[in-house]
């Protein structure tokens, strides 16, 4: 009797068997872990912007980090394009540069330039970046970005006023 792999249609005893990376398959998450979930960001949200500002950037950093995993793990690209915006944002002003751009452009590929406030933060980001990049001399090249992130924001207004109109008008 013939091997077992060798029975296989497309093996040939010379050939193994390709192996896959197998990915376990979580059930959706239900009502109450997204609430747990969403209260642990913004709680870890919290925490990094409330180090950040007293000054204690590598505190800030971690709770960011921890920001971008637990993202990671829910799968929920918005979520996750925010925690690598805020991780950016205190590793640019840690002028860890290389890190922080690294950060910044792979939370604007999840967002992918649709309109929105993490949107503009991360326009916001780049401009900044720019800014710090090239230096004060310089100065001037990234106030067309700061211009697109303004006018981003005005245009989010005027949407927002729009359906404000429509739903209590």
């Amino acid at each position: 009797m013939s091997d077992l792999k060798e029975a296989l249609p497309g093996n040939t005893p010379s050939q193994a068997p390709a192996t896959k990376k197998v990915v376990p398959r979580r059930p959706p998450i239900d009502g109450m872990e997204w609430r747990i979930s969403e209260g642990l960001l913004s709680t870890i949200f919290a925490l990094t912007e409330a180090y950040y500002l007293r000054g204690s950037a590598r505190e800030a950093e971690y709770f960011a980090r921890q920001a971008v995993e637990l993202a990671e793990e829910l799968n929920v690209p918005a979520v996750h394009a925010r925690a690598l915006a805020r991780r950016g944002e205190v590793q640019l002003h840690m002028n860890n540069l290389k890190d922080a751009w690294a950060s910044i452009s792979r939370a604007a590929e999840l967002v992918c330039d649709s309109p929105g406030i993490d949107t503009a933060d991360i326009r916001r980001l780049k401009a900044e970046y720019s800014a710090r990049r090239s230096g004060d001399e310089q100065e001037q090249e990234s106030d067309p970005a700061f211009e697109e992130t303004v006018a981003m924001l005005e245009e989010l207004d005027a949407s927002f006023r729009q359906f404000d109109s429509l739903a209590f008008g």
